[in-house]
């Protein structure tokens, strides 16, 4: 590393990027080894350290090029033709509606409580749910097809019944208590996010 660092007269970087798809799915040791990969390397600071992007671009600011990457995908035909097949198409104006009308909804909502806030967060979950790539994918693949049609149908419904509830102030514990417990992910999730997002 030192070598490298006297010849690009900048600190060397290694990016190492990985599917987390991988981890525990096709790569089942995935997690272990990351696991150990990582209590074992944050002892090696001699040779190397781990630091974010974020940081090493503020210690090597002076070095940095800006690029602009290309849209591409490691999908067929090197772009996102499996994402906006026929087959799963239709999803997106339904995705660009629900995206649209959550930033209203964050917009409008800049200090909610309790039950509007609980309703706000899920409202954010059930739209990532909803976005996730996985559903066309197995759309237009026909794995599981039937399946991931329901899944986005019941994550993208999820959001615009919570948005007609959250509107008309409306909202319901009982149903919204089943939805957070079903669908937990993302426990500390804050919806004001999309409060920033005036693209939709």
């Amino acid at each position: 590393m030192s070598s490298l660092k006297e010849k690009l007269h900048i600190k060397p970087l290694v990016f190492a990027a990985y599917d987390a798809e991988l981890l525990g799915h096709w790569w089942y040791e995935g997690p272990v080894w990351l696991d150990f990969f990582l209590r074992k390397g944050a002892k090696a600071k001699e040779s190397f350290r781990f630091v974010t992007a974020s940081e090493y671009i503020s210690q090597n600011i002076s070095g940095m090029e800006a690029v602009s990457p290309a849209s591409s995908s490691w999908g067929n035909k090197g772009y996102s033709s499996t994402w906006i097949d026929e087959s799963n198409s239709w999803i997106y104006k339904h995705l660009r509606r629900a995206s649209n009308l959550m930033v209203q909804i964050a917009g409008t909502n800049s200090k909610p409580k309790g039950l509007l806030k609980r309703a706000l967060n899920q409202a954010l979950r059930e739209l990532l749910l909803a976005q996730a790539s996985d559903w066309p994918f197995m759309m237009k693949t026909g794995n599981s097809s039937e399946f991931a049609k329901n899944k986005f149908e019941e994550h993208i419904n999820n959001f615009f019944s919570l948005h007609n509830q959250i509107t008309t102030n409306r909202i319901n514990k009982e149903g919204l208590l089943s939805l957070e417990k079903k669908n937990a992910i993302f426990p500390d999730i804050d919806y004001r996010i999309y409060a920033d997002n005036k693209s939709g």
